[in-house]
């Protein structure tokens, strides 16, 4: 994601991103957060993610979100499926990620994300996407579906 624009915070939750972002210099002018390891590694890179959580870097992002107090959060990017389909990453074929030619499953990220959901009651999540909802996430009475449209329209941007 640093690759394209500079978010607020970043999470990295791989060594060879946290390589790809220690070697960039960009983690020293920016708030990055990993694991342990990576910080122990690089410690001029990266903040310790609280409780040193290994989960993926989206559920990361999602936990830290929640665990700042925020009570809506917007869930782009977030593209999970049930099943074993091809790898969709915006960043497929780049440093770091897996080849298109690779085979994903998002079981493990369907329940974290899951667990986050059930665990922060309190908070509106809203999952930006047009597609099929992971099924088990059908039943977090705090997550909402929205389109791209909806998206523009709750947050202002025009559309």
């Amino acid at each position: 994601m640093y690759r394209d624009f500079s978010p607020n915070f970043l999470v990295s939750s791989t060594e060879r991103i946290s390589k790809e972002i220690a070697d960039d210099g960009y983690g020293k002018n920016n708030i990055v957060y990993s694991h342990s390891t990576q910080v122990l590694k690089y410690p001029e890179n990266f903040h310790l993610i609280p409780n040193d959580q290994y989960w993926d870097a989206g559920s990361t992002a999602t936990w830290l979100a929640c665990f700042d107090g925020m009570k809506t959060i917007y869930l782009l990017g977030f593209d999970q499926m049930d099943g074993i389909h091809p790898v969709y990453n915006v960043y497929v074929d780049t440093t770091g990620y897996p080849t298109s030619s690779d085979r994903s499953n998002d079981e493990v990220w369907i329940n974290n994300m899951y667990n986050i959901f059930t665990t922060y009651n309190d908070v509106d999540f809203v999952w930006v996407n047009p597609t099929t909802m992971p099924e088990q996430w059908r039943y977090a009475s705090n997550l909402r579906q929205v389109d791209i449209n909806g998206f523009a329209r709750e947050s202002d941007l025009g559309a």
